[in-house]
């Protein structure tokens, strides 16, 4: 063999890497020998030639177009299987095929692959796995035996079948013998449940899938829960999926493989949505309303609204028709409706007559943006009867409150400036014994105007002064049981110009400040006594009063503290700092105080020569050092409110009710306008929220108190009676005026947070005149993971106070040492929640310290399953002679489907 020459070689050489360089690169091909291992990157992994060799012309590259993680594989073995190249389909869409022996067959149009053997097919997000396979490359068409298992496609479905067929191009199939999800993409453990449907389960021995989000199971089963064991399931001869929602006739209820009841007809929805139908029904039994019926029907109304309607039937009362309408849209926007009403057939009295204590309470609140600086907002309740919520009201606080308050106003805000129209009813129910005895205060409508202090001349303005201004006009009318009745109508106009100039030096703060009321009346009202009742007169007044005041406040004194043992007991420095302020008024003019009818705060201005002084104290403890938050921790440094932004912008609507169309389920959260609610903005944040760093406000203590230079307020105080003013509606907590007296009560308000998880507050009213607690309130709350722990202390000991009834009758007024106190403990206790597994269990309870009875009281036990819950709760409410009853609730939770029973998430302590 002659020897090539050097000068040859050397040009031969050069030539061959010009051609490699410059030759253009084809599309490449999918080629493996076995499934790469989890968590590697695949750019890393060198391919394998088909003798087990690596083969660097078959390694991946960027250009191929494949993602540098394949599908994670259920059923990866550690196994050598062979490996064929299969050549791309005109789509693009990689295929790559893995099996111990594989054989191709070429057709007409096409090539049919032949595996045996530990078989695995990719295809999109497709793995398919059996121990016998075809596969023809024109049709995507792959036919499977053994040991089949598909998981993947557009719906998330994870099939295990004895054998079958899929189109894996186009999301079509038979399979057979079936156990499988649908819906089900890997989540990371936990252990709450009854969050979502998903996953969505089935059993059959024939499933079809007809296209993306189409199947039909025949001779089978669906559930929510985990198999192979469910606690539920809905067993029928066809079900079909259609558009994420699965419906089913003549099938039946099985719970822990007991048949429990027949269902004509029933969706059950796959994804995490709402369907219109009919509700389960539910039932329950009361000693006041005796056997409990219900039943009802959920609406959906678009993507952001629903309406559910409702009934009950009570064996010893009769119907009682309930319902909810609610509306989520943009941004904020939002409208919820609701109500209650018992349609009362009455209760047999001892003297043959009977008591009909029916009634409606209706409910509505929500907001709209009229644009960027207009909003609406309405928050308005109907009570027909007080008797009707003292007696049938399931929440006790609201049982037990005699007022109602509604609102409605459309508010338009311009920097510094806003105007606001609104309406406003007020009534207080007096007694329940007496129908009609009550007062009722309407706005219908009324104007505002506010001004923010701003300084005169403009922001660059050389002059101290500022200036602010507020005014109002308004139709009002008042109506008091049993005989004072305002017209429909009596105007009232309200200005309210000020002026201060707020002056600093060195730490110190100096704000004199002036005004002038000018407020003018429709209609009066004649000077009456205790034993009389006003008369209103059509002759208008006008009020004018002059105001003067300063606001004076030294430095803060403040000390750090920074010791090693306190570092070691509290892991933080302490700053101690103590806070004193002055503040003087003094108004005049006031002269017709008895003239003015009542209305709201405008009208209980009075002429008054006070000055109120007080003294806070803060610690405040600052942590050098943060860590990420835990569960149920708050976070700091302003993560709690990036939190609540990201879930505003998330559009999340909050929770929703689980109700059953359709037999049918309203699970699903309701969208907004801008899209589907989701909750990644949210778990992003969190995850990223640091707890422990910073400053915080560990302890505020507030002492202070007025002295009246003018005991008598310029003969504005009625003896006998509490006289609510102006200079003591925010102070106190009780109307202490009852006769002429220098010094008001002392108040302390005291807070505590010592750790994010313990919250402590106490409001204490002393009175050193008549030496006596006139007011005490004391909450406590401490929650941290599964433990939530509340206490309340509310203690008033008011002035008795008179109300005529006709100004014919002799009355004999109340003494000014008589009191009327009151003294209630609250208690929670709770361990769990809804979605708990195992065992919860709360308690709760209110205790009237003067009647030494017990007035509500209420226990709760739950156990929660892999997908299914069962609650009971005994409840006790004992209101005197208009309430007394004895109540036990129950409910049995599917997760993803339904309640049944009649213990509602309003009541429940979870």
């Amino acid at each position: 063999m002659l020897e090539m020459p050097r000068a040859m070689r050397t040009r031969l050489l050069w030539c061959i890497t010009l051609v490699l360089l410059c030759h253009p690169r084809l599309g490449s091909q999918t080629v493996t020998t076995q499934l790469p291992p989890p968590g590697q990157p695949r750019a890393a992994r060198a391919a394998v030639g088909l003798g087990g060799l690596p083969d660097p012309d078959l390694t991946p590259h960027p250009a191929d177009g494949l993602p540098d993680e394949l599908p994670d594989d259920p059923g990866q073995q550690n196994v050598l299987p062979e490996a064929h190249v299969v050549t791309q389909p005109a789509t693009g869409v990689p295929v790559k095929l893995v099996a111990r022996t594989q054989t191709r067959a070429s057709l007409e149009k096409s090539n049919l692959y032949t595996l045996d053997g530990d078989v695995v097919i990719y295809y999109r997000n497709y793995i398919v796995h059996a121990d016998h396979a075809t596969y023809d490359d024109n049709s995507s068409e792959i036919v499977a035996k053994g040991h089949l298992m598909i998981d993947g496609g557009p719906d998330d479905e994870h099939f295990i079948a004895t054998h079958g067929n899929i189109n894996v191009e186009e999301d079509t199939g038979n399979f057979f013998d079936v156990v499988g999800t649908i819906g089900a993409a890997p989540k990371p453990h936990t252990r709450m449940i009854f969050e979502a449907p998903n996953p969505f389960a089935v059993t059959g021995r024939e499933v079809v899938q007809l296209g993306k989000g189409h199947y039909r199971v025949i001779h089978g089963t669906m559930t929510s829960c985990m198999l192979p064991k469910p606690d539920w399931r809905i067993l029928s001869e066809k079900i079909e999926l259609n558009n994420g929602v699965a419906k089913t006739s003549n099938g039946f209820f099985e719970a822990f493989k007991m048949p429990l009841f027949y269902l004509p007809y029933v969706t059950h929805p796959v994804a995490d949505q709402r369907n219109s139908g009919i509700l389960l029904p539910y039932f329950g039994n009361n000693s006041t309303k005796g056997f409990v019926l219900g039943e009802g029907y959920y609406q959906t109304l678009g993507r952001s609204a629903d309406l559910t309607m409702a009934s009950q039937y009570w064996s010893k009362r009769g119907w009682a028709p309930n319902g909810m309408f609610r509306y989520r849209g943009l941004g904020e926007n939002f409208a919820n409706v609701r109500f209650h009403s018992l349609l009362d057939r009455g209760v047999q009295e001892s003297d043959g007559t009977k008591l009909n204590q029916g009634g409606v309470d209706l409910i509505a609140d929500g907001r709209y943006m009229f644009g960027p600086k207009t909003t609406g907002v309405i928050d308005a309740e109907y009570l027909s009867s007080y008797v009707y919520r003292l007696t049938f009201e399931e929440v006790y606080a609201i049982a037990i409150d005699s007022e109602v308050k509604s609102q409605a106003f459309v508010t338009h805000e311009d920097r510094d400036r806003w105007v606001g129209l609104r309406l406003n009813r007020y009534q207080n129910f007096q007694s329940a014994s007496i129908p009609g005895d009550e007062v009722r205060i309407l706005h219908l409508p009324e104007i505002d105007v506010d001004a923010a202090d701003r300084r005169l001349g403009g922001v660059d303005g050389q002059t101290p002064l500022m200036w602010g201004f507020s005014g109002s006009a308004a139709a009002l009318s008042r109506y008091d049981f049993p005989s004072f009745r305002t017209t429909a109508s009596v105007p009232r106009v309200d200005f309210y110009p000020r002026i201060s100039v707020p002056l600093h030096f060195d730490g110190w703060t100096f704000r004199p400040q002036a005004a002038v009321r000018e407020t003018w009346y429709g209609k009066s009202q004649a000077d009456a006594g205790l034993e009389q009742i006003p008369i209103v007169h059509k002759e208008g007044l006008a009020r004018t009063d002059v105001e003067m005041g300063f606001d004076f406040r030294p430095p803060a004194l403040e000390r750090d503290f920074s010791s090693p043992w306190l570092q070691h007991f509290l892991k933080a420095d302490v700053r101690h700092t103590i806070e004193p302020d002055v503040q003087y008024r003094y108004v005049t003019g006031i002269n017709n105080f008895r003239d003015i009818l009542r209305f709201d705060d405008v009208d209980v201005a009075s002429n008054t020569n006070e000055v109120e002084y007080g003294l806070t104290q803060r610690l405040f403890l600052r942590n050098a050092r943060s860590h990420p938050c835990k569960e149920n921790e708050t976070p700091g440094n302003g993560a709690e409110s990036a939190g609540a932004d990201a879930q505003k912008d998330a559009g999340a609507p909050g929770s929703n009710p689980l109700a059953v169309s359709g037999w049918a389920q309203n699970s699903g959260n309701m969208a907004n306008g801008s899209g589907e609610a989701t909750g990644a903005a949210v778990a992003q944040a969190a995850a990223q929220a640091e707890c422990g760093g910073g400053t915080r406000d560990w302890i505020t203590w507030r002492v202070a108190q007025k002295y009246f230079f003018e005991p008598s307020f310029d003969h504005a105080l009625t003896r006998g009676t509490p006289n609510p003013l102006d200079t003591t509606l925010d102070f106190t907590g009780v109307d202490f005026l009852t006769q002429p007296r220098h010094n008001s009560p002392v108040i302390s308000r005291l807070r505590m947070q010592t750790t994010t998880a313990t919250d402590l507050e106490w409001d204490l009213d002393y009175d050193l005149k008549e030496g006596k607690i006139t007011s005490s309130n004391v909450f406590a709350g401490y929650q941290s993971g599964m433990y939530r722990f509340q206490f309340g202390d509310s203690y008033v000991n008011v002035p008795l106070g008179y109300t005529p009834l006709t100004t014919a009758r002799p009355v004999t007024l109340p003494s000014p040492d008589a009191r009327n106190p009151f003294n209630q403990i609250h208690l929670l206790a709770v361990h769990g929640a809804a979605s708990k597994l195992g065992l919860s269990e709360g308690v709760s309870a209110a205790y009237d310290l003067v009647h030494e009875q017990l007035q509500y009281g209420s226990a709760q036990a739950q156990y929660n399953w892999n997908c299914c819950g069962i609650d009971f709760q005994y409840r006790r409410f004992s209101l005197g002679s208009i309430r007394d009853d004895t109540e036990y609730f129950w409910s049995i939770n599917l997760a993803g489907f339904s309640n049944v029973g009649d213990l509602t998430h309003r009541i429940s302590l979870f």
